[in-house]
Order: C-alpha cells, then structure tokens, then sequence
C-alpha cells in the first residue's frame, strides 16, 4: 500500500486532531482514528482496525482488514500492541509514520498471500 510522504504525514495529523485530539501512542485504541484520518487523506482504502477486548496495555490485541471485494474482507490474525508500537517518545508525525508504515505492511501481507492463494486454485 502507498505510504505517506512526509508532507502528507503533517496532513493526516491535522485531520487526526480534528478527530481525537493529542495522542500518545500508549495503546492501539486510536488506531481505528488513524487510520480514518489516513482514508480522509487518500490513503488505506478499504483498510479498518477492530479492537479485541481492550482490557489494557497487557492485552491489547486488535485485528487489521482490508475489504477486497463487497463479499470478501481479509483479517490479520491478532496483532498485539507492542508488535507495532512507536519507539520513544511515541508523538507526532514519527509515531504517525511509523505506525501507518506497520499497517501497511500487513496489509501488504494479506493482499499477497490472498492474490497468491488465488492464483494458486485451480479453475472449478
């Protein structure tokens, strides 16, 4: 998926203030927000996150999808926080770089290993 240029990375953090204000990046819980912001800016199409009982940073797991048609969405397995999480200090257009960087590669992921099972099928 196309990442961000540095100039589009102040764009989507504009928009997310609008949405949610100052984020720290502690936990995944304003992911789904970034990546809204990042889809008002052109970027992610088709691309949501959903959160998998957020009871702390301890255990906070959630998913990526990508909507590949109308009937087909593909869903990473459970993605804890940690695995994508900004270095330090966890602000600004780093952090938002960072992890829509992440997100991307998932997605990157997916859509591969789906074209790839697809193209490995036989014809029925």
């Amino acid at each position: 998926m196309k990442q961000p240029s540095s100039e589009e990375l102040v764009e989507i953090a504009e928009e997310l203030d609008d949405l949610e204000g100052d984020c720290d990046w502690a936990e995944s819980y304003n992911l789904w927000c970034l990546v809204c912001a990042a889809q008002h800016c052109g970027f992610f199409p088709g691309v949501s996150v959903h959160q998998l009982v957020p009871l702390g940073r301890r255990v906070d797991f959630f998913l990526i999808t990508v909507e590949v048609t109308p009937t087909i969405v593909l869903a990473t397995a459970p993605i804890h926080w940690r695995e994508i999480e900004p270095p330090a200090p966890g602000t600004g257009t780093a952090a938002i770089g960072h992890l829509l960087a992440r997100i991307g590669e998932e997605c990157s992921n997916l859509l591969v290993a789906f074209h790839g099972n697809a193209a490995s099928r036989p014809d029925e």
